[in-house]
């Protein structure tokens, strides 16, 4: 009935500047490792402890009332479009409001504790808690993994992973480390079932592959370098008696 004005130049090319518009948010994430031992780290991290406030591009819609459908009775002759009536009958007991106002959103926060253990000094093995937290539930994950560092300008991982679950998920994760920028690639979901499509260049197709997670990121750190740091390093105490 016109209470909603759905804008169509968001989905046009020149409209995504829109989407940089006043719905600020505000986010924290905290987190911090520890080493009982010299081959043991543990850590553990809270993300997304924050909100988003939503004061353009609004629309929020509010049903009220009930509806039974008590099946479909059709005789040859008849004549009266079923579906029609069904839609009058949804317009005449569920009332539809809607506003533009503004509003806010909780961000779902997820809890992470997980454990390494360094088997050589490029080779290790890990295990990986996951929480997210939903306004109606907690969903559980837990990944099994290893990582190997073959040179310090690379590392390789894989995973096997128990997500809501599901006990078929492997992943495969890459990393370079280029002084001090870091560049890193994770898929979570690898496909192992694959059929040859067809078309003039057959090509592997995923068979019962549904979900994807791709995640391709960089990181730039400084004054990391403890190597160097111990080399800096001076004697609390000099004397002529010591001789380096």
């Amino acid at each position: 009935d016109g209470e909603f004005d759905i804008d169509s130049t968001l989905i046009s090319p020149t409209g995504y500047k829109k989407f940089f518009s006043k719905n600020y948010g505000f986010g924290l994430d905290m987190g911090v490792h520890y080493m009982p031992i010299d081959n043991l780290q543990l850590s553990l991290s809270v993300l997304d402890l924050g909100y988003i406030k939503w004061r353009e591009n609004t629309h929020i819609a509010s049903v009220n009332g009930e509806f039974v459908f008590n099946g479909v009775h059709v005789t040859a002759p008849d004549s009266v479009n079923f579906g029609e009536s069904v839609v009058d009958s949804l317009k005449e007991n569920l009332n539809l409001s809607g506003s533009d106002e503004a509003f806010s959103t909780q961000l779902n926060p997820k809890l992470l504790v997980g454990g390494r253990y360094f088997l050589t000094p490029g080779l290790d093995v890990g295990l990986l808690y996951r929480a997210d937290f939903y306004k109606t539930f907690i969903d559980h994950d837990v990944i099994f993994s290893a990582n190997w560092h073959p040179h310090p300008m690379l590392s390789v991982s894989g995973s096997y992973s128990v997500l809501s679950k599901q006990f078929s998920t492997f992943g495969i994760g890459l990393g370079f480390n280029l002084g001090p920028l870091n560049i890193y690639m994770i898929l979570d979901d690898v496909p192992f079932k694959y059929d040859m499509g067809k078309g003039n260049i057959p090509a592997p197709i995923p068979v019962a592959q549904t979900d994807y997670n791709l995640r391709v990121g960089l990181n730039f750190v400084f004054g990391c370098n403890q190597k160097k740091k111990l080399k800096q390093d001076k004697p609390l105490f000099n004397s002529s008696d010591w001789i380096l």
